[in-house]
């Protein structure tokens, strides 16, 4: 299916339900500017959104992606727009399988263990994982997969056995994966969702010095920091409380405020 038939399908699919775009956005939790593009045909949602966005709209996986349409694309398109996505840019967090794992991820996407693991994580560590890319890979041995953050191998190996649960599998790695190395993958973007979260719910927490008086990137270095120190940034009202309190100067090292919050919150 091409990305217009895609936007078409959304939007047909949401306006048939009697669904703004902001109650779609809200639903999937993304933004309604997000929304827009796609159904705009700017842009294609992300294959981690997929079963959300099937189980919103009462749609099937293959419904949404026109499955029965991709033998209708020409060799050469597929290997040309693939070559194009995959150099567009280096991702937070991407998973590349063989051809063997395809059907397992397909069928994976139907389900909730995505969504799932990032409430997991959300309340463990108060980490909000990026969106994962997950892309089939020639170049892979068939039963192979490999998971990467913005180019960097992060893991690699061989599923065994082609059973039930390899979807889980590949995904507890991957979320395994990202608690682990997530002072390396959090970026501005991430933080300034976070940011957003803590205006939107508690009015006056960052409203004043956040972007005013500390940039999205300092506050990205100190939570770096802090999450390397503790393994966690979930008392992130706590967190944005003390970053006025204790830093003293406008060009003061971040490392050094977050071993002041680390040791208030202590």
């Amino acid at each position: 299916m091409t990305k217009f038939q895609i936007g078409d399908k959304l939007l047909q699919s949401r306006q048939n339900l009697k669904m703004t775009q902001e109650q779609f956005a809200a639903k999937i939790g993304v933004t309604p500017q997000a929304v827009s593009k796609w159904e705009r045909d700017l842009g294609m949602p992300d294959l981690s959104l997929v079963a959300g966005i099937c189980e919103v709209l009462h749609l099937s996986a293959d419904e949404l992606l026109g499955i029965q349409c991709l033998d209708q694309i020409t060799e050469g398109n597929r290997k040309e727009q693939q070559e194009i996505q995959m150099n567009l840019c280096s991702e937070p967090l991407r998973l590349d399988v063989g051809a063997d794992l395809i059907p397992a991820i397909v069928e994976g996407l139907k389900t909730d263990k995505i969504k799932e693991e990032r409430v997991l994580l959300a309340k463990k560590a108060g980490i909000l994982v990026p969106k994962i890319r997950i892309r089939d890979l020639d170049a892979l041995p068939k039963n192979e997969y490999q998971v990467l953050s913005y180019d960097k191998l992060l893991e690699s190996g061989t599923i065994e056995s082609l059973g039930e649960n390899v979807y889980d599998q590949l995904m507890e790695k991957v979320f395994n994966l990202c608690e682990v190395n997530y002072s390396s993958i959090l970026n501005k973007q991430l933080v300034g969702i976070m940011i957003e979260n803590v205006k939107n719910s508690y009015p006056g927490i960052a409203d004043d010095i956040i972007p005013a008086r500390f940039s999205y990137l300092f506050v990205e270095q100190v939570l770096r920091e802090i999450y390397k120190k503790t393994g966690t940034i979930r008392n992130m009202i706590g967190i944005l409380e003390l970053l006025e309190e204790v830093t003293n100067e406008q060009n003061e090292d971040p490392r050094v405020v977050a071993d002041r919050i680390v040791h208030r919150l202590s």
